[in-house]
């Protein structure tokens, strides 16, 4: 699916997340979805190596991507507090960039956000995103289910990372409503911690504890 899509960084993005989540995994878990994962990671290279020779040649070196962000920076720098409103950066920025009237805004999500709600409102919008993901960071070591979800997370956040910072497509309506209720559907679930997973963890921290004191009286 991600080959035929014909996006690079969709096609980087779920590399990054396939091999993030196994090296997070426990390693009874692990080695067994390594065996699995890198035969698939080894076709999906190869079967892709055609689409990345073809867009690359389109599209060597991003000359638009660079236009585009020195075009964003411009009208930030005119706006930096209430841009230009939403969904009227191409609108406001196609009447002096002639790449931008064609319909095309900057291929950066943040940059994006910051053309468009200014400084103050890019950030509201995000911070949910950093919170969960701050979240997510301190859950991952839990042995319940909010554990496991903390280490899917933050397995896609460096490929969700990726695509945001090459292309717009995070903000548009179906994506970004879909990418909140996830981040909301997840954060739920760092919320809820199972008996289990509370009696592990308090476990594991009376054994580090005593562990300690025995190497202090040694």
């Amino acid at each position: 699916m991600f080959v035929l899509s014909g996006g690079r960084a969709n096609l980087l993005a779920v590399g990054i997340l396939l091999v993030a989540w196994v090296m997070m995994l426990p390693s009874e878990q692990a080695i067994t979805l390594r065996k699995m994962i890198a035969p698939a990671l080894f076709v999906g290279a190869v079967s892709s190596l055609g689409m990345l020779k073809r867009r690359f040649q389109e599209d060597p070196f991003g000359e638009n991507r660079i236009h585009f962000m020195q075009v964003a920076f411009g009208q930030i720098v005119r706006r930096p507090l209430a841009g230009t409103g939403p969904n009227a950066y191409v609108s406001t920025v196609g009447q002096y960039d002639a790449l931008t009237a064609e319909g095309w805004p900057v291929h950066n999500t943040p940059l994006l956000a910051v053309g468009e709600l200014g400084i103050v409102g890019a950030g509201i919008l995000f911070t949910p995103i950093v919170l969960v993901t701050v979240h997510a960071w301190r859950a991952k070591n839990r042995h319940d289910t909010s554990g496991t979800y903390a280490k899917a997370y933050l397995a896609s956040t460096p490929g969700i990372f990726i695509i945001a910072m090459t292309g717009w497509g995070m903000l548009n309506g179906e994506v970004l409503g879909f990418w909140f209720f996830v981040t909301a559907f997840v954060s739920v679930k760092l919320a809820n911690r199972t008996t289990l997973g509370k009696r592990a963890d308090d476990d594991n921290h009376a054994i580090r504890t005593k562990t300690l004191q025995t190497v202090k009286v040694a």
